[in-house]
C-alpha cells in the first residue's frame, strides 16, 4: 500500500488543481495579464487597493462594470473584457452571483459588434478539394481535410493527431466502416475531460485506414504546422478561385468544424440540432443554434465567375472514385509508398 501512495504521488506531482489547472498555458497567461491590467486599472481609477474592492462581490461586479464601459468607449477589443470576466471568475468563484451586471455588458456589446462567424464550405467545395488534393498528390493534406470536415474538428485538433489517437476499424476488430478521433486539448476540455469525433463516411474510412493503419501508435500523422498547413490551404483553395482571406469573407481551416457532414450540412438535412451539438462537441445548443442561424444563410459561391462554379462542380464529382483508387493504390503498396509531408514550394 505504501508503494502504491507513493507512486501515487509521483504521478499527481506535476498536476495543478488551483484554478488554472484546466487551462492552456496561453489562455493561463493571457488571463493573468488582462487581470493584472483590470487590477491596476481598479486602483488607478478608485484611488483604493484592489484587495479592498475584491472583499465584496458587490464592489467587484461593479468595478467590473465600470471596467466594461472604459473599454467599449475607448475602442478596446471585446476578447480584452471577456477573458478579464474569465479570469475574475477563476479566482472568485464565490462571487459568480453578483457579477451579472457585468455580464449583461459583455452581452450588450456582442449585439452591438456580432461575431463575425467562419465561413461555411459547401459540400462541392470541399469534394473539389479533396479532388485537387489528389491529383497534387497530397494524400496527407486530403486526409486532414476528410478528418477535419467529418469530425467537426477545429484545425489545431486536427494538427496535433498521432497515429493512436486514430481508432480504425482494425483497432477496433470490427468490419464496419467507422473512425474515432480522440480529442487532445479540446476547447471544453474543462465540461468533457475525455472528447471524441466520429468518421463514418464509407470512402473516407477506408481511405484513412490505408494511408495511417501501419504506423506505429506515436507517429504524427501530419507532422505539420499551423503556417505550412495555411499555405497549403491558400494554395489550394485558390486554384479553385475561392477567397481564403477572413475579409474577403473567405473559407478558412476553421470553417472545417462548421461546414462537415454532421455540421451545416446535417442542419440542411434533418434541422436537428441536439444531434448536431453531440457530434461536434458544443457545449451549449444556444451557441450552435446562433452559429447555425448565422451561418445556413451564406453563400460562398455567389461571388465566384462561372467557370468557377463549373469548375468545382466537375471536379467535385471525381472525389469519391480518386479516393477509391487512392485506397486501392496505397493497399497494393509497401508501407512507406504514398508518405508525403507538409512540403510546400
Amino acid at each position: 500500500m505504501p508503494r502504491r501512495r507513493s507512486a501515487a504521488a509521483d504521478d499527481r506531482s506535476k498536476v495543478n488543481l488551483d484554478f488554472s489547472g484546466g487551462l492552456t498555458k496561453v489562455v493561463a497567461a493571457r488571463r493573468e495579464v488582462l487581470f493584472l491590467e483590470f487590477s491596476r486599472w481598479v486602483e488607478g481609477e478608485l484611488k483604493c487597493s484592489f484587495q479592498q474592492v475584491a472583499s465584496s462581490g458587490l464592489l467587484l461586479g461593479t468595478a467590473l462594470v465600470g471596467y466594461g464601459n472604459a473599454l467599449f468607449y475607448s475602442g478596446g477589443p471585446k476578447y480584452v473584457f471577456s477573458e478579464t470576466l474569465n479570469a475574475v471568475v477563476d479566482r472568485f468563484k464565490h462571487f459568480r452571483a453578483s457579477l451579472g451586471a457585468a455580464w449583461s455588458i459583455l452581452t450588450r456589446w456582442e449585439e452591438e459588434e456580432p461575431v463575425e462567424r467562419s465561413m461555411v464550405m459547401p459540400e462541392a467545395v470541399f469534394r473539389a478539394a479533396i479532388t485537387v488534393a489528389l491529383l497534387w498528390q497530397w494524400p496527407h493534406f486530403a486526409a486532414a481535410l476528410l478528418v477535419g470536415f467529418h469530425g467537426l474538428l477545429r484545425p489545431g485538433e486536427i494538427l496535433k493527431l498521432r497515429r493512436r489517437d486514430l481508432l480504425l476499424p482494425r483497432d477496433l476488430l470490427t468490419c464496419t466502416q467507422v473512425a474515432y478521433v480522440s480529442i487532445l486539448g479540446a476547447k471544453t476540455r474543462r465540461f468533457l475531460q475525455r472528447q471524441h469525433a466520429k468518421v463514418s463516411d464509407f470512402c473516407s474510412v477506408k481511405f484513412l485506414d490505408a494511408l495511417f493503419g501501419h504506423l506505429p501508435g506515436i507517429v504524427p500523422l501530419f507532422a505539420c504546422s499551423p503556417a505550412v498547413f495555411r499555405k497549403r490551404w491558400d494554395l489550394l483553395f485558390g486554384s479553385l478561385g475561392v477567397p481564403t482571406a477572413e475579409d474577403a469573407k473567405g473559407i478558412t481551416p476553421k470553417s472545417l468544424r462548421g461546414s462537415g457532414q454532421h455540421g451545416c450540412i446535417m442542419y440542411q438535412m434533418t434541422e436537428d440540432v441536439e444531434r448536431i451539438q453531440w457530434r461536434g462537441r458544443w457545449q451549449q445548443c444556444r451557441t450552435l443554434e446562433h452559429y447555425l442561424q448565422e451561418v445556413a444563410g451564406q453563400l460562398l459561391l455567389a461571388d465566384l465567375t462561372e467557370s468557377h462554379r463549373a469548375r468545382i462542380l466537375h471536379l467535385a464529382a471525381f472525389a469519391r472514385p480518386l479516393l477509391q483508387l487512392f485506397t486501392t493504390s496505397l493497399l497494393s503498396s509497401t508501407p512507406a509508398a504514398g508518405e508525403e509531408r507538409f512540403r510546400v514550394g
